[in-house]
This record gives C-alpha cells, structure tokens and sequence, in this order.
C-alpha cells in the first residue's frame, strides 16, 4: 500500500508539473521534458499516458484530495 502511495505522489507531481503555466506556455521542449517524466513514471508499469489521463484528470478537478481521505 505504502508503494502506491508514493507511486501515486510521483505521478501528481508529474501532473501538477504537466499544468504549470510554464510548461503550457513553453515549447517543443517543454513538451519533451514532460513527456520524458511520464516514461519515467511509468516505466515498467505496463501503463500508456493515455491510461491514467481521464483519472488523473478527475482527481486534479477535485482540487487532488488525499488519497488517505478518499480510502476511509
């Protein structure tokens, strides 16, 4: 469980980096930079970007609520 959760901080850190106004407002290389953190993220997960986007997604527009809270 504990291993989800930090594999759950690094993916909203990822996320919370992927929305940033630099990062939205940059270039190819931002874009790369981004993309590269994901492949990092994931690797080894058996899990595609597009997998967690709609989950992340919905979690972000909750104002990302602490997955402890969420599983009382």
């Amino acid at each position: 469980m504990e291993t989800d959760l930090n594999a759950m901080n690094v993916v909203k850190s990822a996320f919370v980096a992927y929305r940033s106004e630099e990062v939205l407002n940059g270039g190819a290389d931002d874009r790369k930079m981004v993309a590269n953190a994901w492949e990092t993220v994931l690797k080894g997960t058996g899990l595609a970007p597009i997998d967690i986007h709609t989950p992340l997604w919905l979690w972000s527009r909750a104002g990302f609520p602490s997955l402890l809270e969420i599983q009382r």
